[in-house]
């Protein structure tokens, strides 16, 4: 009987653990943030406040470690001293023998093979990697930079950016490019390190490519090598997300560092000299123009939707990973670090101009209007772009006449073959939802100024 208790004692110890398992995350995760704080750029002087505060932040997780393996001590302790004293057994004088430590042992076993119901897709475990990876900037960009010195080759000026509000078939356009040339890009096997994809496939080899539908819903189904906008990560790491506010996703610039930084990052993940760097950018047209000023040569793809069925996409989508993220928030904070903020609840528009922040602040986002009024802004500002590197595309054409749209975007590429015989086809759906129609008027104007430029 006594071993039985010693049995219970170490399975109470671990479960209570387990439910204290943030304890345990945060101070993994507080260790690498301070680590994060150590390898910023700058003086040690202006690093300091940062350092102190992160310090004072890993004590306290070491304080409530503490706390926590004091109570599951207490528990264990407890639960012996009650079968002594109500059960007359002798558990404490058993509890140092071979058995006692045994059973022991097995008590505290036993709860990691409990199967768990999981509001998630990705296990605590993965969610903290997770964490380390993408919540550590200074820590990323370093890896970054070792890869570059150990791995990179030749840095590229020609390299090909897909652009354009998000659901408006940049996704198609990358898979459809992305085994018709040359091309490199990220897929979802370089996450969380999408800083150091080389150190990380050296640790991560997985096997197969389990493919099932994404989140989204639109029947694109996605595996460990589908191909997919993570290349923001970089943007956000080299910045320090100065782009990004309460409200909105602004306008800005990058310098010439920041950029020839770029060009070193495009390098580790082409790892071939022959290969041209391809991505999947939304939002690449916030910081467009700056691009452009260091590089008249890279590629520029913009699609563009009609603009009540965009809208109508949008909403949808907005809707459905609202209610995701609801049930399942690491959706929310998965988006977030990849600068994804196109729909669900941490949705943030593009803000070029200080008018358009203040048109769409504080409009409702289960409207059509507002989509609408996102819609407008966005290709308002890309309508404005003018030189021989961009190109529209509407997404229609591209449905109906695939080969005719991807040999003039990819004309005078080396190494790209497009199939005369690609097949198209119709992409329609009815919109039924109550809108303005004088603002669907101003969009069907910028519209039509897109459907000139292709």
């Amino acid at each position: 009987m006594e071993y039985v208790v010693h049995f219970l004692a170490g399975a109470a110890f671990i479960l209570f653990c387990s439910w204290q398992s943030n304890v345990f995350f945060n101070i993994a995760k507080r260790s690498v943030h301070l680590l994060d704080a150590y390898l910023a750029k700058g003086e040690e002087d202006d690093k300091l406040p940062m350092i102190e505060k992160r310090t004072g932040a890993l004590f306290k997780s070491l304080l409530s470690l503490l706390l926590v393996l004091i109570i599951a001590i207490a528990i264990a302790g407890g639960l012996i001293w009650l079968a002594d004293t109500y059960l007359e057994l002798q558990s404490y004088n058993t509890l140092g023998s071979t058995w006692g430590i045994v059973a022991l042992s097995v008590g505290a076993t036993v709860p990691f093979f409990i199967p768990r119901k999981r509001k998630s897709d990705y296990s605590p475990l993965a969610q903290l990697l997770h964490h380390l990876a993408l919540d550590n900037y200074n820590l990323g960009y370093r890896l970054f930079r070792r890869e570059v010195k150990k791995q990179a080759v030749d840095r590229k000026e020609e390299f090909i950016i897909i652009t354009g509000l998000a659901r408006a078939g940049t996704t198609s356009m990358l898979n459809t490019l992305i085994d018709l040339g040359p091309f490199a890009s990220l897929n979802y096997g370089n996450m969380p390190f999408v800083m150091s994809p080389n150190t990380w496939a050296k640790i991560y080899k997985p096997k197969g490519d389990k493919k099932k539908e994404r989140s989204h819903g639109d029947g694109i189904s996605i595996g460990l090598n589908s191909h997919e906008a993570l290349e923001e990560y970089f943007f956000k790491a080299i910045t320090n997300d100065s782009y990004i506010d309460e409200h909105a996703l602004k306008r800005h610039s990058i310098t010439h560092d920041q950029y020839e930084d770029y060009l070193d990052y495009q390098a580790i993940i082409r790892r071939k000299e022959v290969q041209i760097y391809l991505a999947k950018n939304n939002n690449f047209l916030l910081r467009y123009p700056s691009v452009r000023k260091w590089n008249a040569s890279f590629r520029t793809i913009i699609l563009f939707r009609h603009p009540l069925y965009h809208a109508a996409s949008l909403m949808e989508k907005h809707r459905q990973f609202t209610e995701q993220q609801q049930e399942d928030p690491f959706i929310q904070t998965y988006m977030e670090w990849l600068g994804h903020h196109e729909f669900g609840a941490g949705h943030k528009p593009f803000v070029f101009t200080d008018e358009d922040e203040k048109a769409l602040q504080g409009q409702s986002t289960v409207s059509l209007n507002y989509w609408l009024k996102v819609w407008i802004r966005v290709y308002q500002f890309a309508v404005t772009i003018r030189d021989e590197k961009t190109y529209f595309v509407s997404y229609d054409q591209f449905c109906s006449e695939p080969s005719r749209v991807l040999d003039r975007i990819t004309k005078g590429l080396p190494g790209v073959n497009i199939p005369p015989d690609l097949t198209g086809h119709q992409n329609e759906r009815e919109v039924t939802l109550d809108h303005d129609p004088d603002i669907l008027n101003r969009a069907l104007d910028v519209y039509e100024e897109l459907r000139g430029r292709v």
